[in-house]
């Protein structure tokens, strides 16, 4: 098994209408694997067999929202001395924005495409749920994978994240989730290009805010903690302490 040879391994959950029932089972079951490092991703796929509607498995917007505050809770009551003992790619990627630096995760930032999907044949592609013939950008047999990165193609598709109804423009928390993942506007027709999981979103937030902005305090605190003692090697000096308060 990898994990007894020390490969450091990710646990990738789709989420499913049906599946978003078990938010505790699936942590729970990931956990006594030893699999400490988690990513859950909301499946919407259109139906093939009626492309007018989504597929009888896509999440639900309500499911969704009550899959997220169930999990973020099994997460946070399992944190050890302030410190969280498993990683939650979606909670982590928040957490960046409550202290002031850009998400890692391109679903919440204001625009995409800062990486590419490159298939076996070479074929590269905007975004790896975006693997269709339009949005094909090169192959890296012909062309630099930086040029194809660059192109203004992708950066067309980037810029197509932003484009978002007004209501999400002065949303409380549009500067947290900008919309989510493009994948999750276009696969039901019904959705008409609007964001699916806004109310998911929106009682995630309330309900997770207080207790990030808190993790956030603590985090920043310990930042300045460290830099205080990388200034000082470790060594406090109460003369310099009252200089900088008078």
């Amino acid at each position: 098994m990898l994990l007894d040879e020390g490969v450091t391994v990710n646990a990738m959950c789709c989420i499913t209408d049906y599946s978003a029932n078990y938010a505790e089972e699936l942590y729970n079951y990931f956990k006594n694997l030893e699999l400490t490092w988690m990513q859950f991703i909301p499946v919407v796929e259109t139906d093939k067999n009626d492309p007018s509607k989504a597929a009888p498995f896509s999440l639900t917007d309500e499911k969704y929202g009550q899959f997220l505050i169930t999990l973020f809770d099994l997460w946070i009551n399992d944190f050890s001395n302030g410190e969280p003992t498993t990683s939650i790619r979606h909670f982590e990627s928040v957490f960046h924005s409550y202290v002031g630096l850009e998400s890692p995760e391109c679903s919440f930032m204001k625009e995409c495409g800062t990486y590419v999907t490159v298939e076996h044949n070479g074929n590269v592609y905007s975004c790896d749920f975006f693997v269709e013939p339009k949005h094909r950008l090169g192959n890296i047999m012909q062309s630099r994978i930086s040029d194809v990165l660059n192109s203004k193609k992708q950066a067309e598709f980037g810029k197509a994240k932003t484009f978002l109804p007004r209501k999400c423009k002065f949303c409380t928390w549009y500067s947290k989730c900008f919309g989510g993942c493009t994948k999750d506007r276009i696969k039901d027709p019904n959705d008409q290009r609007q964001p699916r999981f806004c109310l998911a979103y929106q009682v995630f937030f309330e309900h997770a805010d207080k207790k990030m902005k808190q993790l956030a305090d603590s985090w920043k605190q310990k930042q300045s903690d460290y830099a205080d003692r990388e200034r000082t090697g470790g060594v406090y000096n109460a003369s310099t302490d009252f200089m900088k308060s008078s």
